[in-house]
């Protein structure tokens, strides 16, 4: 009989442990979903007037950042826009001053990721790339 009551006691303490964390609010933070441009689009900063970017909004993020990066994680050296429409038109003569900033040389062609963060709140993002030139 005690040996019963031990079990059952041990049973009902490992459900309320196991009924304790899983009830925990461990879910996970929504991803901004990057629409365009597409992966790897090609710009000629000198032929085009500008770049569209686009993401999907998330709930409870109301601001966001663009970010560039030579990184394909969009880390290390970065360069960052604020992100205040959605979508976003960033002017060749903007695109270029980052691709220089960034170490982007003129005449070459250099892939550079780009992403979008929230300013707060949290939120995981998708990173594309975008073929960059200039003259």
């Amino acid at each position: 009989m005690n040996r019963y009551k031990f079990l059952m006691i041990g049973a009902l303490l490992l459900l309320g442990i196991l009924s304790h964390s899983c009830s925990k609010d461990e879910s996970e933070p929504p991803v901004i979903v990057l629409e365009y441009p597409p992966f790897n689009e090609s710009i000629n900063l000198n032929e085009s007037e500008g770049l569209l970017f686009k993401w999907v909004n998330v709930e409870g993020v109301t601001s966001y950042n663009l970010v560039f990066s030579l990184s394909t994680y969009a880390g290390g050296d970065r360069q960052v826009i604020p992100a205040t429409t959605n979508p976003l038109m960033v002017s060749a003569e903007l695109l270029k001053e980052k691709a220089i900033a960034l170490g982007c040389e003129a005449s070459k062609v250099t892939t550079v990721y780009w992403t979008v963060v929230p300013v707060e709140g949290k939120a995981t993002t998708q990173v594309r790339s975008i073929q960059v030139t200039y003259y």
